[in-house]
């Protein structure tokens, strides 16, 4: 059997329990962080992520500071973006790298299909998380 895949979720607190909540039935070892700075800390010594959840905001940075630290760290890894607010158009947000944008409230089903459409770009084996 397949090790869960290695989710980094990088967000405001309030933002990660909705996530993780909705999340809840998904296989995955979550790592979670407040801050770019923490999760750059945590890519140093664990540069093999298969998913990366974030804010489009973040304190001290955005979901394409986390980008960036992952195409530094040589992992291709999907990143999934997630909004404080509904928006019309996150299209823009895709054209810039992001798998999926969701946007609040964040649904079971809506967390699901975006993670399963990110984790299917990263490696296939990962169909068991949605099992």
């Amino acid at each position: 059997m397949a090790s869960p895949p290695q989710i980094l979720l990088v967000a405001a607190p309030e933002r990660r329990l909705e996530f993780l909540r909705a999340a809840a039935d998904l296989a995955g070892d979550f790592h979670s962080f407040d801050q770019c700075r923490d999760a750059r800390r945590f890519l140093a010594t664990h540069p093999t992520i298969d998913l990366a959840v974030t804010d489009l905001t973040l304190p001290d940075g955005n979901w394409w500071s986390i980008c960036n630290e992952l195409i530094h760290a040589g992992s291709p890894t999907p990143v999934v973006v997630l909004l404080r607010h509904a928006a019309r158009d996150t299209a823009e947000i895709v054209r810039h790298g992001a798998c999926a944008v969701l946007q609040p409230p964040y649904t079971e089903d809506a967390v699901r299909q975006a993670v399963g459409r990110a984790l299917a770009k990263r490696a296939p084996a990962w169909e068991a998380v949605l099992a």
